[in-house]
This record gives C-alpha cells, structure tokens and sequence, in this order.
C-alpha cells in the first residue's frame, strides 16, 4: 500500500490541475459570451428580475433578507450547486459563514475569473488562505468570519452592508 501513495498523489495532484483548467477555461468562454448562448443570456435574465417575479418569497414567507436591488435566495432553495449558478450568471454572488477551504475556493475562482472579487465583510479586503481555523465539529478547515463573495464588484458593497452586523461565530 505504502508503494501506491506517492502514485495515487501524483493522479491526485493531476486531477485538481486538470479540474482548475478546465473551470477556468469554461468561465473564460462564459464571460466571452461562448458558453450557454442558447436560450437568451441568463445573467440578464436574473439581473433583470422584478419584484413579484418569485425573488422576494425566496427567503421564505414573502420576507426580504436582502436590501438594494438584489434579491435573496437561501442555498436550499437554489435550482443546483451554486458553481455553475454564479458561473451562468444565474446567481450574482453569495454571502459565506466561515466557509470551508476545500468548497469555497472554486466559488471564489468562478468570480475572479468573470470580474469579481471575495471579500472580508468585516474590512472589505480581499479573501486570502492565511487565516484558518479547524472546525472539530465538522472536522474540516474553515476561513473565519462572513465572506462575500460576487461576479460582479457591484453587488458586493450590497452584501457587505447586508451582512455587515451579522455575527462572525459559527457556533454560538
């Protein structure tokens, strides 16, 4: 078995570098508009959303949970995984409670590369990987505190402010 480790983490290490291009290569055809044509531009259609259009019963009984022209949707009630979502322009951007290291960085990939950013709420600078914390009752590596995170620097002020008074502790 010990003869097989080094191999299985080189096919390891392949694979992430195989899966990266490939994700960066399809969100650099989507932004280029190469990807997803047929049936009308779907980043217009959800930026495009209006009130009554089913936006604002999202977060469940007619509540708004997000303020400015953006609308909330909670992750459960979401169509999919939010990759190809934030990717197809379906979803503009996500608000993140200490997200795990091992999901996120896709997430935050996707938006970098279609123009956007992730953010700290509490400072508004860019995420980075030099703080994490181990979070026992998952068992999984998470970053600290709230993250937004967009395609489009635009909305992320709006996520900020609204997460801006949201506590940064996982388990309270």
């Amino acid at each position: 078995m010990k003869k097989f480790m080094p191999v299985m983490r080189l096919l390891s290490l392949g694979f992430f570098c195989a899966a990266t291009f490939a994700l960066s290569f399809g969100a650099l055809m989507l932004k280029n508009g190469q990807l997803f044509k047929k049936g009308g531009d779907a980043k217009e259609d959800a930026v495009a959303q209006k009130p009554g259009d089913g936006g604002e019963e999202a977060a469940g009984g007619g509540e708004r949970t997000m303020k400015g022209s953006v609308d909330g949707v909670l992750g459960g009630d979401t169509p999919g995984s939010l990759f190809p979502l934030m990717a197809s322009g379906y979803l503009g951007g996500a608000l993140f409670h200490t997200p795990n290291v091992y999901d996120f960085p896709v997430c935050m990939h996707i938006a970098r590369v279609l123009g956007g950013d992730a953010l700290w709420v509490h400072d508004g600078r860019p995420v980075d990987f030099r703080r994490t914390w181990r979070d026992e009752r998952a068992n999984m590596f998470r970053l600290p505190g709230i993250i937004a995170c967009a395609s489009d620097r635009t909305i992320i002020p709006t996520l900020i402010d609204v997460a801006r008074d949201w506590s940064a502790e996982r388990y309270q």
